[in-house]
């Protein structure tokens, strides 16, 4: 009997194009099945997955051109209207401020950009022209607190851009009572 559950099944696996083939033929079979499901499966394989991998790309680029001190890339990633913020309560900048930023920065040769990424989530808009991301990951040159990126990135000419970065220090909540004693 063919019902939900190989379409279910599909879903689970990411199979997203077989999961709303699956429940259409079952919905075809009995209209109470599979409709509202395969709909999703469809939004998600048509809008979703396309997006998630536009933003992948994106933020792998950036990551690319960060460690390899490339400013010029990472200002073409960047949208023009943007926010872009830094760990400081005093860092926000606009776009341009951010490119002399990292321009007068990564000219410094001793500076090395070592970090690998621990965790990263995206989360695609509805509509798929839109996306917040993260990444952690420890930057031992700064600090060894975990630091956290959080990104929005937004479709425009079917170009992906960022146009809002924060850069924070994300300390263990146990850590706390520690760093508050050190600054007071």
């Amino acid at each position: 009997m063919y019902t939900n559950s190989k379409g279910d099944f599909f879903m689970n696996i990411k199979e997203y194009k077989k999961a709303y083939e699956a429940y259409m033929k079952s919905n075809s079979m009995n209209p109470s099945w599979g409709l509202s499901k395969a709909q999703r499966a469809k939004h998600i394989f048509e809008v979703e997955e396309p997006a998630r991998v536009a933003v992948t790309a994106l933020m792998d680029m950036y990551n690319s051109a960060f460690k390899a001190k490339d400013a010029g890339t990472l200002i073409s990633l960047l949208a023009d209207g943007g926010m872009f913020c830094g760990t400081d309560p005093s860092e926000i900048w606009d776009k341009k401020q951010i490119s002399v930023g990292w321009t007068e920065y990564f000219a410094d040769p001793t500076l090395e950009m070592d970090y690998t990424v621990d965790k990263r989530e995206i989360m695609i808009a509805e509509d798929g022209n839109s996306a917040i991301a993260l990444e952690q990951f420890y930057f031992r040159l700064f600090s060894n607190i975990q630091w956290r990126i959080i990104f929005h990135a937004i479709k425009s000419d079917d170009a992906w851009k960022f146009d809002f970065l924060s850069w924070g220090f994300i300390p263990l909540n146990e850590d706390l009572g520690k760093i508050n004693m050190v600054l007071e």
